[in-house]
């Protein structure tokens, strides 16, 4: 192998190593990137917002599913709110909670999509920034070298 073909190695090498920095990005680090960006963004608070509210009613569903069972006193104060004929007030509260959850799953994809623009966080701008510095010495030294075979090579 001669020095031209080991620089050209050394760049696709150090290109490579750089796209996979680039593609290796986790949707975690993307969401912690939003969020030290901006810590209240709204897309964030939504996404949240609306597991937390989803998760609450899958836990009142449960409640009021087992309650009856435990007292008849909790069965007479939930009976009272369930007035929708044909439509338990569990399947109602279920199925609302299931379209917040898909809610906020939407919002985190919008969230995700926005976080790609963010800045990278400290470490991941380092090792960018190193890498970035590779390909740029790799680039340089096979230029270099192209010029000296040029000005040595005879005409």
């Amino acid at each position: 192998m001669n020095d031209t073909e080991e620089l050209d190695r050394d760049l696709v090498q150090a290109e490579a190593k750089l796209d996979r920095m680039q593609q290796g990005v986790t949707d975690t680090a993307f969401i912690r990137r939003l969020g030290r960006e901006a810590p209240l963004h709204p897309l964030l608070v939504l996404w949240r917002g609306c597991m937390a509210l989803g998760g609450l009613i899958g836990i009142l569903v449960v409640v009021i599913l087992i309650a009856p069972e435990v007292s008849s006193a909790a069965a007479s104060v939930i009976a009272r709110f369930d007035v929708v004929p044909g439509a338990p007030l569990p399947m109602i509260l279920a199925i609302f909670g299931v379209v917040i959850m898909l809610f906020g799953f939407g919002m985190r994809q919008l969230a995700l999509a926005r976080a790609e623009k963010s800045p990278m966080l400290t470490g991941e701008l380092r090792q960018h920034q190193r890498l970035v510095n590779d390909v740029n010495r790799a680039q340089a030294n096979a230029e270099l070298h192209q010029r000296l075979k040029d000005k040595n090579s005879p005409e």
